[in-house]
């Protein structure tokens, strides 16, 4: 259930826009994994291969239906369903004069021009909670299942407080396994425990962790993360 909501929250926030508009936001998604944000991302681009406006307009372009070389197909080789006559009554099946949908670029207001600009619009702006046990979550690190060769951010956000969780002071040693296990590195460990948890405030606040025990550490980090890029749109926000 709440893979399934993150889901569509994380689309809309994209397709709307929102990263696009606003770069520097940040937004956690917790509870639900990353699973679910590689299908997302992947799916993204299958979406955009074939409904990106260029190919729209070169390859599904009802104008350019070639009428009266359908009409003969269907005089040599359909049927009492399929025949010229038909072709020609509603050659676009649903209406003879197909019209153009209102909103025709569903990529516009995202800004994604090619599949490369998800690194900026989707990787750098979501963050993704994970249970210590799921294994799952290994596939936000892959690279390989990455359409932009970029890891999600998967962020350490256990649900200690419920029910299964037995024993509180195991949940870390039981994300840890997955080191063991040999689906994440030491390198992804860190970046689920305390990079990408920690990126998720800073980048929104600098001073979140002033302080803290771990402010000194906080301002290390600080100082390595990269400013998002921004980008042309960003500065309308009427």
């Amino acid at each position: 259930m709440f893979a399934g909501g993150a889901e569509h929250f994380c689309r809309a926030l994209f397709l709307g826009g929102v990263t696009n508009r606003f770069p520097t936001l940040n937004f956690g998604l917790l509870e639900g994994g990353v699973a679910w944000a590689v299908t997302l991302l992947n799916d993204i681009v299958e979406h955009f291969e074939k409904r990106n406006v260029t190919d729209l307009l070169e390859n599904l372009d009802p104008g350019k239906l070639d009428i009266e070389l359908l009409a003969g197909l269907a005089a040599e080789y359909g049927d009492e369903r399929i025949t010229a006559e038909r072709i020609r009554e509603r050659p676009h099946s649903r209406s003879s004069d197909p019209k153009r949908p209102e909103l025709f670029d569903e990529f516009a207001a995202c800004g994604m021009t090619e599949v490369h600009d998800l690194r900026k619009l989707f990787c750098e702006n979501f963050y993704f909670g994970c249970e210590a046990d799921d294994r799952m979550m290994s596939v936000g690190f892959n690279r390989k299942l990455s359409p932009v060769g970029q890891p999600l951010k998967a962020v350490f956000g256990s649900d200690i407080g419920h029910w299964d969780v037995m024993d509180a002071t195991s949940i870390l040693s039981e994300a840890y396994g997955l080191v063991g296990a040999g689906l994440i590195t030491q390198d992804d460990f860190k970046a689920l425990t305390w990079t990408n948890p920690a990126s998720l405030h800073l980048r929104m606040n600098p001073d979140y962790f002033k302080g803290t025990v771990i402010e000194s550490e906080a301002e290390k980090l600080k100082a390595s993360l990269p400013k998002p890029a921004g980008f042309a749109s960003s500065i309308n926000r009427k």
